[in-house]
């Protein structure tokens, strides 16, 4: 049965982190594969990098992730990958300018940081709000559920990224190296289209923190619904 019934009720709240007030600048003490110092290094010269991730529950091929490392080396950009494989070993030399993280990443932190210029990522609704609150704008890799979905809407609507479009082959999907590096490309584009990904990541932005602000629709809709809790919490005590 759909939700969407003509009695029915939503109360749009969010995004809730940044209604409570925590947005972090940095975690350093939740960091300990050190991706802010490494940051800070790619900053201090002058570098953007990109930031990789498909979350915790998103399974990739190791045959993807060859091809992902492959296409980012190639794509001539930093890159910071937290990779969720202990078994998998990437295929070609990262080098220096390329870091793979296995284990916890500080990941809200990463993606305000300053020498984060854009997300590679699998579209789950909390990658896609930490990402749009910090104003980066995304390659949209969705792998299962909803995250189709929400990479259509972040991409296509908002137009604050790209959409990868995964190739169907008798083993399953796969994205081919030379199409990472093109997307990777598109995504940091310093022209006229990733300028436009960018200020409506920007726009995003202001918008997500305009909504939980005083007065903001978010905020709003959050004291409705707690009125209404409160309301219904004293009908069954006094009933």
């Amino acid at each position: 049965m759909s939700f969407y019934q003509p009695d029915a009720r939503a109360w749009l709240v969010g995004p809730m982190f940044l209604a409570a007030g925590d947005m972090p600048e940095r975690e350093e003490e939740h960091d300990p594969a050190g991706c802010l110092p490494w940051l800070d290094e790619r900053a201090v010269r002058s570098e953007t990098a990109i930031y990789v991730s498909f979350g915790t529950h998103a399974y990739v091929s190791d045959e993807q992730l060859d091809k992902l490392a492959c296409g980012l080396v190639r794509s001539g950009h930093p890159f910071l990958w937290a990779v969720r494989s202990a078994a998998w070993s990437p295929p070609v030399e990262v080098g220096p300018r390329g870091r793979i993280v296995r284990g916890w990443v500080p990941q809200r932190s990463v993606l305000a940081h300053r020498a984060v210029g854009g997300f590679v990522s699998h579209c789950g609704w909390n990658s896609v709000m930490e990402c749009l609150a910090a104003g980066k704008p995304v390659l949209a890799w969705p792998i299962m559920a909803e995250q189709h979905l929400n990479a259509y809407h972040v991409a296509d609507i908002i137009g604050a990224g790209v959409r990868m479009m995964v190739v169907k082959v008798a083993g399953g999907a796969v994205v081919e190296r030379a199409a990472v590096e093109r997307k990777v490309r598109r995504l940091m584009d310093a022209g006229e289209e990733g300028r436009k990904m960018r200020e409506k990541a920007s726009w995003a932005q202001q918008a997500a923190k305009a909504a939980v602000s005083d007065g903001g629709t978010s905020r709003v809709a959050l004291m409705k619904l707690v009125e209404e809790l409160e309301r219904c919490f004293s009908l069954i005590v006094h009933s």
